[in-house]
């Protein structure tokens, strides 16, 4: 068929010479987490003989395919690809961009206007059209199989953009962790207590935590430690970071004390802020030293108890000596 030659031909001129020259995608590298949706754009600076745009799909380790194609006047079509996945949309011969919902390949093309979706891609895409030289491809709800390099061409093979590495990640974990019952002082003997919060699934490695308690940061007696950086740990593909908030043992067991970890993670796009907090628990300290005293009385008394029994036992048996000694006697 004439889009398969269209794709074939692409593909063979792409893995040859590849002219970049004239054809803007951006950005370059591109995250979402899973089910949200995503766009990437495109635009070409050539004259409006080349009115035809095309978006392509590149898998790690598979070829590229045809997502979408442009076509000059009229309505999109879709063929067998699922039309509530992607969207197309060419305002102008220039540019224009693709959105798509869950998945990625040739998923149309654009002649200025209408939008030809292949097989596979009718769902989840949609194509913008701005003008003639600039168009858009966007992602309705994407999954971890949109993972790819998205790459716009103009006018069949003769201009081919750098592309768009786009990558899905799960969702952001934050687990906020209650001090150790098991912990009592620190090194100087004073008594403490450290909360633990643990940022994970994060990707790029732009994570930074920082500690409110009550609202207010930076208060007296009150300790951060944060790890140096982001890591990535067991060979995982995202990152962690942990961070320990110490205070006094009567700032955490007072109830109406509220600890909330903050994390903020720069996208790549925009900055996003996560916030977890948790409250004191009434009583512990109390609870802790009427338990130490009582620990302390109840020693004493069974020592004591114990010192009554064996002078008891010594009387006793100091007794029963003297008895046996006076009928010896006796006798």
């Amino acid at each position: 068929s004439h889009l398969n030659h269209i794709n074939q031909t692409l593909i063979v001129t792409f893995l040859q010479t590849v002219h970049c020259q004239g054809v803007t995608q951006h950005p370059e590298i591109r995250w979402e987490y899973v089910s949200k949706s995503t766009e990437m754009n495109c635009s070409h600076n050539k004259d409006a003989g080349h009115n035809q745009m095309y978006w392509y799909r590149q898998r790690p380790g598979e070829t590229m395919k045809l997502i979408v194609y442009t076509l000059f006047g009229g309505q999109p079509d879709y063929g067998k690809a699922p039309e509530n996945k992607y969207a197309a949309v060419k305002e102008s011969i220039e540019s224009g961009t693709l959105t798509a919902g869950k998945r990625v390949q040739l998923v149309a093309f654009l002649v200025v206007g209408i939008a030809t979706y292949e097989e596979g891609f009718k769902s989840g895409f949609v194509v913008n059209v701005f003008n003639e030289k600039r168009w858009s491809l966007k992602i309705s709800s994407t999954e971890k199989k949109d993972d790819a390099v998205y790459l716009c061409a103009a006018r069949l093979h003769t201009y081919l953009g750098e592309g768009t590495r786009f990558t899905v990640l799960d969702e952001e974990n934050i687990k906020l962790f209650a001090p150790s019952s098991k912990q009592c002082k620190n090194r100087v003997g004073q008594k403490t207590k450290t909360l633990v919060c643990l940022a994970t699934h994060f990707y790029p490695d732009h994570v930074n935590v920082t500690w409110e308690v009550n609202g207010e940061q930076n208060k007296p007696n009150i300790i951060e430690s944060t790890d140096a950086a982001a890591a990535k740990r067991n060979g995982d593909r995202y990152y962690s970071i942990t961070s320990r908030l110490t205070v006094p043992s009567e700032v955490w067991t007072n109830p109406e004390n509220n600890f909330t970890c903050i994390v903020d993670f720069f996208d790549g796009t925009k900055n996003i802020q996560t916030r977890k907090s948790i409250s004191g628990v009434k009583g512990m300290l109390m609870w802790d030293s009427e338990s130490e005293k009582y620990l302390k009385i109840t020693h004493n008394a069974k020592l004591a108890y114990t010192v009554f029994i064996v002078k008891s036992s010594i009387y006793g048996a100091f007794v029963v000596f003297l008895l046996w000694k006076w009928q010896v006697c006796k006798i």
